[in-house]
């Protein structure tokens, strides 16, 4: 995936009611395995492996438990929560190339 995959799926999800955003990010998912034969295996190693999907269902998994988190704990995962998306759109700005052959 292309780190303006990244930048797509933010703006979608900004712009975009839940439904199309949902729909852009099924595209992108299609994209990466169209032209090869995949089969259920190799989705599911792929999903997996991939630290996004691992970490949400490490959070669904926490939640479910009914376990709360320390206060101070809390608030910094606020902090960084709000300038994750700010931070996740400066790195891939920053591996934008543009150039004029």
């Amino acid at each position: 995936m292309r780190p303006t995959s990244y930048f797509g799926i933010a703006v979608s999800a900004r712009y975009f009611e839940p439904k199309a955003a949902s729909l852009v990010m099924l595209a992108l998912a299609l994209s990466w395995w169209r032209g090869s034969r995949t089969d259920l295996a190799q989705v599911s190693k792929t999903l997996a492996s991939n630290p996004l999907i691992l970490s949400t269902l490490a959070g669904v998994l926490f939640n479910l438990t009914g376990l709360s988190m320390p206060a101070p704990l809390m608030n910094t995962r606020d902090i960084l929560g709000r300038a994750a998306l700010g931070l996740g759109l400066i790195c891939v700005g920053k591996g934008l190339v543009f150039s004029l052959r």
